[in-house]
């Protein structure tokens, strides 16, 4: 009976049941992000949207930005490191929401 039930799984229903569990507890597309950013030694809040609605202005940024692409996956306590023109730059992740 149960070698039945594993034949009659779907491994791509499997595979997306186990990325989305692995993905609830990280970032992702639509999460407000808040760092700690080394180089300023201050807090900042980000909110990570698609790129046609990204607006520095407003702190949303890309998922495909070097920071954006940097957070994606991440967790809190998370340090991350981007290559900026003007050399490195250094963040901790301090909280982040959906």
């Amino acid at each position: 009976m149960i070698s039945r039930d594993i034949n009659n799984i779907d491994p791509e229903a499997l595979i997306i049941s186990i990325l989305e569990e692995h993905m609830r507890n990280r970032i992702v597309t639509g999460c407000n992000v808040l760092l700690h950013d080394y180089k300023y030694d201050e807090q900042i809040s980000y909110h990570i949207v698609d790129s046609h609605k990204a607006d520095i202005l407003e702190n949303k940024i890309s998922e495909v930005s070097p920071l954006g692409k940097a957070l994606i996956g991440r967790k809190c306590g998370d340090e991350i490191e981007i290559d900026a023109p003007d050399g490195k730059e250094k963040y901790k992740i301090l909280s982040w929401s959906r």
